[in-house]
């Protein structure tokens, strides 16, 4: 893919107009039909320049060669330049659910920086691709946020944003990683024998990028095998959406999080919401904290709006004192390091998240077994949960883990990397 940065000056009056009237058109022009394409050159986001239309979601963000997030600023060249402005690796692609999933993608002008797009899948192909698999992508939606700009794509097509995807027309990313078996320099792994292919891809995906630290481009790597079906180039019917704000948060990257803790005392006697915690609460959330009483206790139900309001300071604790019965005391504690959330597991609220020292299943069943495995096949964790329960499993070893979550008779299983 071209990333043009660029900025291009016309001299000639009509030549102003021109250009104009192709911006206007150009804005909508990923409406309707059209087809995905894939790319991962590592270069700096196209976005992360100055004088970009960013339809107010302000400057993509821009990583250096060892994935730290760097501030955003037009002095940092483009590392497909020969400077030291990369991609982030956690812009890769992630499932939702079954059906739904969220990405970034490049478009082909400026004036869809920061733009979201609902896409649709078909079950069929573009740009005269063959049709192996499609199916299994119909009726799928596919929400991306345009990052990147590329000369070299069409008004009914986008370039996806997916490590393994072909590194184009510019490369930064194989020496980023230290490693060129990256298929074919268009179209990727998917097209170097795996087109439809899940299993293929998933083994190109290990070789790819089997190195401690790179478990974000494996994810999305395997993301593309399992969630998209290894589907060379789907064709697809688009819509303009407001951007979901786990998107606009990757884009950023500037929430801040934090966990939220609530105690009561005395501890019996009644309940509490949230019951004890809750992770991953965005900076300026406001977090309602209800308690209700138990037989024999003498206070009404109650419920407190706006006490557990996170202000942005790094620790903030509010108490709340019902008819001298019960103190409810709610602390919020910054995290040190932004967590992982990748809510993969559909069935019902299910979410599995991670920080960087523990996996965290929230909103799991009554009585459902929880297994949890290490990419050696070692099981590190085994046991039942309570109904609604908020586990946190602390992890040792960072890195890819397997989880297994059975109920009901049917088991989901997620991979996470703890980073």
């Amino acid at each position: 893919m071209k990333n043009y940065n660029a900025k291009i000056v016309f001299c000639h009056p009509i030549m102003v107009i021109l250009f104009t009237a192709f911006l206007a058109v150009g804005v909508n022009a990923q409406a309707g039909n059209g087809w995905l394409s894939r790319y991962w050159d590592g270069c700096k986001p196209s976005c992360s320049w100055s004088g970009k239309q960013y339809n107010g979601q302000g400057q993509c963000k821009e990583c250096d060669k060892n994935n730290n997030k760097i501030n955003t600023n037009d002095l940092n060249r483009s590392s497909c330049e020969g400077g030291t402005s990369y991609t982030c690796w956690d812009m890769a692609p992630w499932a939702v659910d079954n059906t739904t999933a969220y990405g970034f993608a490049a478009a082909h002008n400026d004036g869809q920086c920061g733009t979201c797009w609902q896409l649709t899948f078909d079950g069929r192909t573009g740009n005269n691709s063959p049709n192996t698999n499609a199916s299994s992508l119909n009726g799928k939606k596919l929400t991306v946020m345009i990052s990147n700009i590329g000369g070299d794509v069409q008004g009914n097509q986008l370039d996806f944003l997916v490590p393994g995807g072909g590194v184009g027309n510019y490369d930064s990313f194989s020496s980023q990683i230290g490693n060129s078996n990256l298929g074919q320099r268009y179209g990727g792994l998917v097209s170097d024998g795996c087109i439809g292919n899940p299993s293929c891809l998933r083994r190109k995906c290990d070789n790819a990028f089997g190195n401690a630290g790179q478990e974000w481009l494996k994810a999305g790597c395997y993301f593309y095998a399992d969630w998209m079906g290894a589907v060379d180039n789907p064709s697809y019917n688009a819509i303009s959406v407001s951007c979901p704000a786990a998107l606009v948060d990757r884009w950023k990257n500037t929430a801040t999080m934090y966990t939220l803790t609530v105690n009561r005392n005395p501890a019996a006697g009644g309940t509490t919401t949230p019951e004890s915690s809750q992770s991953n609460i965005i900076g300026g959330t406001q977090v309602n904290i209800s308690a209700a009483a138990a037989t024999g206790y003498t206070f009404n139900n109650w419920t407190v709006s706006g006490s557990g309001t996170i202000a942005g300071a790094s620790n903030t604790s509010t108490s709340v004192t019902v008819n001298g019965n019960v103190t409810v005391t709610a602390n919020f504690e910054q995290n040190k390091v932004n967590p992982i959330n990748l809510p993969q597991i559909a069935s019902g609220n299910l979410r599995a998240q991670a920080t960087a020292s523990a996996i965290v299943l929230e909103n799991l069943p009554s009585n459902a077994k929880i297994e949890i495995y290490n990419l050696q096949g070692k099981r590190i964790y085994s046991n039942h949960s309570e109904n609604s329960q908020i586990l946190k499993i602390l992890v040792q070893t960072k890195g890819m883990y397997i989880i297994k979550v059975k109920f009901s008779g049917e088991t989901k299983s997620l991979r996470i990397p703890v980073i």
